[in-house]
């Protein structure tokens, strides 16, 4: 009796379902772990710049003038992006009216 013993061998289609089980279990502690909300905190935090930038350019009569740019409580995010001294109001001044 001639016997050749065969290594283990798996089927290809076997493969590829562990492959996609491994996929899906990826993409769903992603979308569970919060990896997919990042866009959206980019898009609020632009919704609350350009909340400030209105705001102030009507405590300043739209001329977004750096005197009312110097009160952090009143525009945190915007001195959060661009800071709280001179340099940092006239960057805010550029986004706020289109030149960034």
């Amino acid at each position: 009796m001639d016997r050749k013993l065969k290594g283990m061998s798996l089927p290809i289609e076997t493969i590829v379902v562990i492959v996609v089980c491994i996929l899906i279990l990826v993409i769903v502690i992603l979308f569970f772990g919060g990896g997919f909300n990042r866009p959206a905190g980019e898009i609020t935090l632009e919704g609350q710049l350009r909340t400030e930038c209105n705001e102030w350019g009507r405590d300043s009569g739209y001329q977004h003038n750096a005197a009312t740019y110097m009160v952090p409580e009143a525009y945190p995010a915007l001195h959060l992006k661009y800071g709280e001294d001179e340099a940092g109001a006239t960057a805010a001044k550029r986004f706020c009216i289109g030149h960034e």
